[in-house]
């Protein structure tokens, strides 16, 4: 086994794991809530506004928008 592997650099990965879903979640929250309030907002323009390189934002969008439409779906049922 080499030094860097083993239970301390396992616990580091998964700390780190944890910290970077925590964070999506806090962006999801910081887009829905542009989106709420911009209506028909662009990827660019979630980005812009809120610090997010463009990909993380149109990953963002998409599954709020999925969400909703999902939503919108069991709502007209």
């Amino acid at each position: 086994m080499r030094a860097q592997e083993g239970p301390a650099k396992t616990g580091k990965i998964q700390g780190a794991a944890r910290a970077g879903v925590a964070l999506g979640a806090q962006n999801r929250r910081a887009v829905r809530m542009f989106l709420a309030a911009h209506l028909g907002a662009k990827k660019s323009d979630v980005a812009r506004a809120l610090g997010l390189s463009t990909m993380a934002a149109g990953r963002h969008v998409r599954a709020i928008r999925a969400e909703w439409a999902d939503r919108a779906q069991k709502g007209a049922l």
